[in-house]
């Protein structure tokens, strides 16, 4: 015996347990909710929406979503914003260890506000990014 004394540290077995839970939770929605085809969204994209001097700027994050594989339409007063990220082809082999992105069919419904004119909207998709814009009617 050395006659050290270890120091217990709640948090930090704490953080342990909130990580393992978190994982538990990923395999979970993972398998169940892993779909070939179009159902319940996997997952709702971040989106951040502002005014400009010059209208409505809509910023929705798409990181590695293909241009081709993203679909805008307005619904009513609504933007709807759907596609589908794949997975990389070399992750699919079964050796990944780690898994935070979430991979499927998406969806994002955002509510426009009044005072913009939708039939006049402009799309960019730069580095991950789609950008929707609205001018002021």
């Amino acid at each position: 015996m050395t006659g050290e004394i270890a120091r217990w540290e709640p948090w930090r077995e704490f953080a342990k347990l909130q990580r393992r839970f978190n994982r538990m939770l990923d395999e979970f929605f993972d398998r169940h909710f892993a779909q070939e085809e179009p159902g319940p969204p996997a997952f709702s994209p971040q989106v951040d929406m502002y005014r400009s001097a010059r209208g409505l700027v809509v910023r929705v994050a798409l990181p590695g979503v293909v241009e081709e594989d993203i679909d805008v339409t307005l619904e009513e007063d609504s933007l709807v914003v759907r596609g589908e990220l794949a997975p990389p082809l070399d992750a699919l082999d079964g050796g990944q260890k780690l898994r935070e992105w979430r991979y499927g069919y998406f969806e994002r419904c955002i509510l426009l506000p009044e005072g913009y004119d939708v039939g006049k909207v402009t799309l960019e998709y730069h580095g991950g990014v789609l950008e929707i814009r609205l001018p002021r009617s």
